[in-house]
């Protein structure tokens, strides 16, 4: 089939560059969690900055909400 199909070998190119595409990217957001948890538990970071790591954790849809608790602890209004 080879000899007739020289494309043959690259049948499972797309399935394998899909599955080394997640590895890669669930390899980066692992070193951005080890990293965050640094910051995190660093004396020097204050809470603002601690709301801000744990949103950025969590994705996009709870950035709003942490947002929204640090400004309400510190006394902040968002006008729009």
């Amino acid at each position: 089939m080879i000899g007739t199909t020289p494309y043959v070998p690259l049948i499972g190119a797309c399935d394998y560059l899909n599955c080394l595409g997640d590895a890669i990217v669930g390899w980066l957001q692992l070193r951005m969690a080890i990293e965050a948890t640094k910051k995190f538990f660093d004396s020097a970071t204050n809470e603002k900055e601690k709301a801000s790591i744990v949103a950025r954790l969590k994705g996009p849809s709870s950035s709003l909400i942490a947002l929204q608790a640090c400004n309400s602890q510190t006394g902040k209004s968002e006008e729009r």
